[in-house]
């Protein structure tokens, strides 16, 4: 068992996107910071004065992976989001930045390895370093209105016009896909995006102010998405047919955080997902996405589980 002192906060990043990795003895502990109003929040205080978008409270020992099945748990806190009122709605499903920057905190402080193991709401990562990057196994990719009816109320599909927004304002395509991935099909979770492609090129500035714009109507929708949705305007650069890769910008408005971060890797991974389902590429096609914060790549195997790559380094300690 490691002597290493715990609920010592640390100060990550994944692609411009910055965490507090928030570490706690056990799965018991985070039960009694869930039920502990003043105790979450000051964590979200803590959260919103350090200027972070989302903090990671993970639990376990790193080094009882053979007893825990893991090497860490991870819940996703977000400081914007907290009300006292409804403290449920402050915990989102999974981040792909946020697992990516927990596995760098584990090889920093913990085992210089290559390989972590982390336990989330959307089943256990496996996170794999790759030089300066690490690769996050985000696992298959789901539409079936029926399997994520608990973030989406209606069965349809969805057009921009039901959100009253007029598609060519902004030059966008009408259609509005829902989706999201998953590792165990006993438990089929994970965190939901909506995404609306564009008709024409914009820059990556422009795309995060009309993300916005249009994220702030499709995102807080409530009679349709219940437990608020992300969503992403995605606006393809080129096609690189002799590399076989795709480069698209991107934005994301995230639920719960009520803004455009600087990059969100689970939308990155439905929006290659997307792609690669759309357009039938195989495994050897790469979808390179590039967000204000910068870049991350989607990757799938001849199994149709997808990936994330991308980096994560330490911050300057708060």
């Amino acid at each position: 068992m490691s002597q290493k002192k715990y609920v010592e906060d640390y100060v990550y990043q994944g692609c411009g996107n910055t965490f507090i990795i928030h570490h706690l003895s056990d799965k018991k502990a985070i039960l009694t910071l869930k039920q502990s109003i003043s105790q979450l929040k000051n964590l979200a205080q803590r959260g919103i004065e350090a200027g972070v978008d989302s903090i990671m409270v993970i639990s376990g020992d790193p080094f009882a992976f053979d007893s825990q099945g893991y090497h860490v748990t991870m819940d996703v806190f977000e400081p914007n989001a907290f009300n006292e009122k409804n403290p449920f709605i402050a915990w989102s499903t999974m981040c792909g930045n946020g697992v990516r920057s927990v596995a760098q905190y584990l090889h920093d402080h913990y085992a210089q390895q290559d390989v972590f193991v982390i336990k989330t709401g959307s089943g256990n990562q496996t996170v794999v370093r790759e030089g300066v990057n690490w690769r996050v196994h985000m696992g298959k990719f789901i539409q079936d209105k029926k399997i994520v009816s608990k973030y989406i109320s209606k069965n349809e599909m969805l057009t921009l016009s039901q959100f009253q927004i007029e598609g060519e304002t902004f030059h966008l395509k009408e259609h509005v896909h829902v989706g999201l991935h998953y590792q165990d099909e006993h438990l089929i979770d994970g965190e939901p995006h909506a995404v609306v492609f564009a008709t024409k090129k914009y820059a990556c500035e422009e795309l995060k102010e009309k993300a916005m714009i249009v994220g702030e109507v499709i995102t807080n929708n409530l009679m349709i998405f219940p437990q608020e949705i992300n969503t992403s305007l995605v606006s393809i650069d080129h096609i690189d047919e002799k590399a076989k890769k795709i480069y698209v910008y991107a934005a994301t408005y995230e639920r719960n955080i009520y803004y455009v971060t600087q990059a969100c890797g689970t939308a990155a991974t439905v929006i290659g997902s997307l792609l690669f389902e759309e357009m039938g590429l195989n495994h050897t096609w790469s979808i390179i996405v590039h967000m204000p914060g910068g870049d991350l790549v989607i990757k799938k195997d001849e199994k149709d589980e997808y990936y994330l790559i991308g980096d994560a380094v330490s911050c300057k300690k708060d």
